[in-house]
């Protein structure tokens, strides 16, 4: 697994409870260690966050099979809140389905609680792992589906995981999964079982359930951690944009999908120029007028400078509604315009409008 030089700092958390931690310094910090009940042993545990972390609720990422200096948390650094899990004996903790099992009552019902306590975060929750440890996040989606946001699994190890339940995951908001392998895994069942987990995912078109699978070339098993990693995380900030299908409906549906984001995956979306333009002219394309109406409203009352900006483009949009969209919505729209501009050409249309022209 490579290492990358990491500076961050990490938090002394004395624990209640369930679980009891010693403290100890490191090169890089302080690692915890996090005397579980579960597991009957102390595992090991590194632990970064940013700066403002506590008056900032944060993401929290679960690393399964890390290292003090574990790239993922340099990655994740300056967005989530990073709890890295060392695993002295991965054969113990993910090989076997019972050995699986405990751990992630470990993970479920130990450790996240008294790092979501300790830290205040957001709510939102991320699970990486590679190989078994990614057979690990894979056993989690199949069969607590509903603990964490988003799974993050490079070249997992899926012919140990029993995927049968699949057919009978019921999502109840958006979550995202990513897996991928390298081309030049050289483990042909690990490359059949991934595969087939792909054919089944995208026969079963499971809803609110937003997926992505990659062969990346030139990948081994070992250099797919890293490569398949910042490929996945790419794909989380993937919900930084609005899809077309989204943008082609009413802004208050736009609104929605933005709140669901920021809610379900942690990710700011910043319903600005970059967003609405293309949603107006999406919207009219497609003879949506009362959709524009209701945008170019918006516009006004939200960000009435780039109302001012795009002047021209809102006068455009009004001769449209009222060639189209009725003498109702364009008077409305010529209205705003002028509020907000003063245009003559606004006052005109206005005046014609009244006249019944």
């Amino acid at each position: 697994m490579n290492r990358v030089s990491l500076t961050f700092f990490l938090l002394l958390i004395v624990f209640s409870a369930v679980g009891q931690t010693v403290g100890k310094d490191i090169t890089i910090g302080q690692s915890i260690e996090y005397k579980s009940n579960i597991l009957n042993r102390s595992v090991q545990v590194f632990l970064s966050h940013p700066d403002d972390f506590q008056t900032h609720p944060y993401p929290l990422a679960i690393l399964l099979s890390a290292e003090p200096f574990d790239f993922r948390a340099s990655i994740l650094k300056n967005e989530f809140v990073t709890v890295g899990i060392e695993s002295v004996d991965g054969k113990k903790d993910f090989l076997k389905e019972e050995g699986r099992k405990k751990y992630l009552t470990f993970i479920l019902e130990e450790l996240l609680p008294d790092m979501e306590r300790q830290y205040k975060t957001s709510g939102v929750r991320m699970v990486s792992g590679h190989s078994m440890a990614g057979a690990m996040v894979l056993e989690c989606f199949l069969n607590k589906p509903d603990h964490f946001s988003f799974y993050l699994a490079t070249s997992p190890v899926l012919q140990l995981v029993d995927a049968k339940h699949i057919n009978k995951i019921e999502l109840k908001q958006n979550k995202a999964l990513y897996f991928g392998m390298g081309r030049n895994e050289n483990y042909p069942q690990l490359e059949q079982s991934n595969h087939a987990f792909h054919f089944l995912l995208d026969s079963l078109q499971i809803d609110y359930l937003h997926w992505k699978f990659d062969v990346l070339k030139d990948e081994t098993h070992q250099t797919n951690a890293y490569t398949g990693f910042c490929k996945g995380y790419n794909f989380y900030r993937s919900f930084t944009t609005v899809p077309d299908s989204i943008l082609g409906k009413n802004i208050t549906e736009v609104q929605d999908f933005v709140s669901q984001v920021k809610e379900q995956m942690g990710i700011s979306i910043s319903i600005d120029e970059n967003v609405l333009m293309p949603h107006l002219l999406l919207n009219l394309s497609n003879e949506n007028y009362a959709n524009v109406a209701e945008s170019i409203k918006f516009i006004s009352a939200n960000n009435p400078e780039l109302f001012k900006r795009e002047m021209e483009i809102m006068l455009e949009l009004a001769k449209q509604l009222r060639i189209k969209g009725g003498r109702e919505m364009a008077y409305y729209t010529y209205q705003l315009i002028y509020d907000q501009t003063g245009s003559d050409e606004a006052k005109r249309n206005l005046e014609e409008l009244k006249q019944g022209y």
